[in-house]
C-alpha cells in the first residue's frame, strides 16, 4: 500500500510549497519529469495510509469475516480477538 500510495504522490500535479531550498545555497538540477518528486517533500505516505484507516477499511470490506487469523493485539469491528 505504500508503494501505491508514493507512486500516487509522485505522479501527481507538483504541490505548492514541495520544493524546498536548499541551506547552502546549491541550485538543484531541475527537470520537468523530476519536478513531482519534491511532492514527497510536502506529503509522505505514512501520513496518508495510517493503521487505524487500513483497519477501518478491513472492517468497512468485511475482511474481518472472512480472515481466519486475526492478531490478538487487533481489534475488528469493536471486539478484541
Amino acid at each position: 500500500m505504500l508503494m501505491e500510495c508514493a507512486q500516487w504522490i509522485t505522479s501527481s500535479a507538483p504541490k505548492k510549497g514541495a520544493m524546498v531550498p536548499d541551506k547552502y545555497g546549491r541550485e538543484p538540477f531541475q527537470h520537468r519529469s523530476l519536478e513531482m518528486l519534491d511532492n514527497l517533500n510536502a506529503m509522505q505516505p505514512l501520513n496518508i495510509v495510517t493503521r487505524e484507516k487500513v483497519q477501518q477499511l478491513a472492517v468497512d470490506v468485511g475482511l474481518d469475516r472472512v480472515l481466519r487469523w486475526k492478531p490478538k493485539t487487533v481489534r475488528f469491528g469493536g471486539r478484541s480477538d
